[in-house]
Order: structure tokens, then C-alpha cells, then sequence
């Protein structure tokens, strides 16, 4: 599935999208949510609702027009 597609569906409700757009960024939410060395599970919890919040309200701009 293609990024855009995977963006549509988690944006329409569909959890596996989600998901998978979660374990896409893990690698960055998880470098965030590390102090001194040591993983912090509440602040990478909290990373994790501010992504699912982000992805939900973000809408594209219409690039079609300005070629």
C-alpha cells in the first residue's frame, strides 16, 4: 500500500492503518521518548496519542494545480 493510501485509510477509521503507520515511525517516536539512554514509556505513550491525534487532523494541500 502505497504512503498516501495507508494515510487515507488510518484518517477514515481503519486501525490496521494505523497501525502500521505507528510501527512506520517507531523508530523516531522511540529516539524521542529516550532521556539519558534510558526509553521513557510514558513520554513515548504520549508521543504515540500526539501521532495518532496529528495523523487524524492532518489534511494534505492540493497539489494537482500547481504544476
Amino acid at each position: 500500500m502505497e504512503f498516501k493510501e495507508l494515510l487515507d485509510a488510518a484518517q477514515s477509521g481503519d486501525d490496521l492503518a494505523m497501525e502500521q503507520l505507528l510501527k512506520l515511525y517507531q523508530p523516531m517516536l522511540t529516539k524521542q521518548a529516550t532521556i539519558d539512554g534510558v526509553l521513557d514509556q510514558d513520554v513515548y505513550s504520549e508521543l504515540c496519542d500526539e501521532f495518532v491525534s496529528a495523523v487524524r487532523e492532518f489534511r494534505a494541500p492540493d497539489l494537482e494545480g500547481m504544476a
